[in-house]
């Protein structure tokens, strides 16, 4: 267990800021239809209320990569903050949804920044073990943070619709403690260039985003998926399927918990394979349960292979890259993270819809996702020995 400075907390609670994004106005969304009911489209712009954050954080993270790496980690991470809590806590005065949507796409900006930010100065502080310990822990912090922020707007939808949206005040807390925690990390003056042919490793890099957004978008299909399963299927209402969904949570925060661990004992290349493998089995199992009772174990695999997910590939990047370039690298790889949760229900729906059932899909994408933990792991050999020599050159711990 590592020790929680300062420092750590505050890098924790920013990349916790970072779920914030959809979870709290998510439960107010009815009202806020019924609010607007007069308005045209109302229903589907309400619904583009929880989605235009991650849209915009697509656009916004590789800008702030560029930032980061030009003009410094602590000034994106304090403007991203101040702009945080400015468009989060806009949504309570919004007078119609399209100011309202106006505020949720700034605030997606300001998410991209400071997810980027905090990832970005992790792997600029900490090395080895502890980074890979503290990527764990940012990890289960977010997830975590999901359930907590989750229940916590629902308990102030109760009250009115707007009250959710100031929950984002919480940023100008945030704030006060970068402010007086974060320092700006002293870099080299000159990049290393880790290619050897003067610029970084993108081709790795490449295979890196690759999984990502594969990854995210074969998560993901639980929620956006599965509450559809657990209705027709076992006719679970709203509180079971929720109390369902967040076993898979839980596990992926207890994963994070104990990520460095586990990178202790594999490879990076093995624990993609691992997350790929576990992922398919967990599918496979769920499809193919009689019961809930024997859906459950699955879902907590699935919830292991989300635990390793993000922090594998953080550190990775991390590991990988110079100090001038950190920041793009990873602005990217936020880019493809939340490109893959955007794209769920795209990818998925026609496999749901050329399948008889939702059982069958979730097999389907079980064996899909096994086919690809069998590319990956004789992969990981080579994708090892590539990043050796680059951790090499940067003297850092593989």
């Amino acid at each position: 267990m590592i020790k929680i400075s300062p420092l750590k907390l505050t890098l924790l609670l920013i990349s916790m800021l970072t779920i914030m994004a959809g979870t709290p106005v998510a439960p107010t969304l009815p009202k806020m239809a019924e609010a607007f009911a007069g308005q045209p489209q109302a229903e589907l712009l309400t619904r583009l209320v929880l989605t235009m954050p991650a849209l915009f954080t697509v656009f916004g993270a590789p800008m702030a990569g560029v930032i980061a790496d030009r003009f410094g980690r602590k000034p994106l991470l304090m403007a991203a903050l101040v702009l945080y809590t400015v468009a989060g806590v806009s949504g309570y005065f919004g007078q119609n949804l399209y100011q309202i949507l106006v505020g949720r796409a700034f605030l997606g900006l300001a998410v991209g920044g400071c997810y980027t930010a905090a990832t970005t100065l992790i792997g600029d502080y900490y090395f080895g073990r502890e980074r890979a310990d503290l990527l764990g822990f940012q990890a289960a912090f977010t997830t975590a943070g999901g359930v907590v922020f989750i229940s916590l707007g629902g308990y102030l939808a109760e009250l009115g619709w707007r009250f959710p949206f100031l929950i984002y005040a919480m940023g100008a807390g945030v704030f006060i403690l970068a402010l007086w925690n974060i320092r700006e990390p002293v870099r080299d003056r000159k990049p290393a260039h880790p290619d050897g042919r003067g610029g970084v490793p993108w081709g790795l890099f490449s295979m890196i985003y690759m999984v990502a957004l594969i990854g995210h978008i074969g998560f993901f299909a639980v929620p956006v998926q599965m509450p559809f399963y657990l209705q027709r299927e076992f006719g679970i209402g709203g509180v079971g399927t929720g109390l369902v969904l967040s076993l898979a949570t839980v596990f992926a925060t207890l994963t994070g918990f104990n990520y460095g661990r586990i990178r202790s004992h594999l490879s990076y290349g093995a624990t993609f394979a691992a997350m790929f493998g576990f992922m398919g089995v967990s599918y496979v199992i769920v499809g193919f349960a009689p019961s809930v009772w024997i859906l459950l174990p699955g879902l907590c695999l699935t919830g292991i292979a989300a635990g390793m997910l993000i922090p594998t590939m953080n550190n990775w990047i991390s590991d990988i890259t110079d100090d001038h370039s950190r920041g793009r690298a990873l602005g990217i790889l936020t880019t493809a993270i939340f490109l893959g949760q955007f794209l769920t229900p795209v990818v998925t729906e026609p496999l749901v819809t050329a399948t008889p059932s939702y059982g069958t899909f979730f097999w389907v994408l079980g064996f899909i996702l096994l086919g690809l933990c069998l590319l990956v792991a004789p992969l990981g050999a080579a994708l090892n020995r590539r990043t050796g020599l680059l951790v090499a050159r940067h003297d850092v711990q593989p």
